[in-house]
């Protein structure tokens, strides 16, 4: 007496592809993001943080033409400012990246909820970039951070911190 149909392989699948949300709007059972997704939105993510610092750079190098330590490093600290400030207003304008919002990606917490902008930027970035820079543990775990996507969440380290989860966006 078994209350189920029997499997049907031409059945239409159970999930859309559209982003279903729950009663209160959140991104509860979302499908995750490809890894190539979010691969792609990381290098258009740091093309937004470079572009400032070449910009800047190449403005120094008319102004001043014989270059100095001081003007290369001040050049390339406004560009680096210049750069997280654009991404920073754009992540709290639109609760994501440049690069996520360009191919359609989101990041949420497990729970489907948006997260603050603070636990986007302290939790997701500042940690992974501070400890990133520690000498003979930074390495470690930047590594550690990139392959952890590989595992059977496809989620990062800094995801797993933050507890959240970057999802695909409807269409």
């Amino acid at each position: 007496m078994d209350s189920q149909p029997p499997y049907n392989p031409y059945a239409p699948p159970a999930t859309s592809e559209v982003t279903p949300r729950d009663d209160q709007g959140r991104y509860a059972f979302a499908p995750l993001a490809s890894r190539e997704q979010r691969l792609g939105a990381e290098l258009l993510d740091d093309i937004v943080l470079i572009a400032p610092c070449i910009v800047t750079v190449g403005l120094a190098r008319a102004l001043f033409p014989i270059p100095t330590m001081l003007t290369s490093r001040l050049s390339m600290g406004l560009g680096l400012l210049l750069g997280c400030g654009i991404e920073l207003f754009v992540q709290q304008r639109d609760g994501r990246s440049i690069g996520k919002r360009v191919l359609k990606i989101r990041v949420v917490r497990m729970n489907g909820e948006a997260p603050s902008l603070a636990r986007i930027v302290f939790l997701r970035n500042f940690i992974r970039v501070a400890v990133g820079y520690i000498p003979l543990v930074g390495w470690a775990f930047s590594l550690a951070d990139a392959f952890a996507i590989l595992g059977a969440q496809s989620r990062c380290l800094h995801d797993q911190i933050a507890d959240t989860k970057v999802i695909r966006e409807r269409r």
